[in-house]
């Protein structure tokens, strides 16, 4: 299939994105994964996943979102 190339500035990146620096990572400590740390992070990642997400409360003097 023929790509429209007019998408892309570069050879890689859309236009849309800037390009990047290079920063250096931080080393991390190693953590071994214990069956109460795959628990809770199980536990964490399934509560984000399926608690749902309230709209802000509104404001019962002003009627606006606080």
């Amino acid at each position: 299939m023929d790509r429209d190339i007019s998408l892309f500035q570069g050879d890689v990146f859309p236009a849309s994105i800037p390009p990047r620096r290079p920063t250096p990572m931080l080393p991390q400590p190693v953590v071994s994964w214990t069956f109460a740390r795959l628990a809770v992070a199980g536990l964490d990642w399934l509560m984000a996943e399926t608690t749902p997400t309230l709209p802000a409360p509104i404001s019962t003097t002003t009627k606006r979102r606080v």
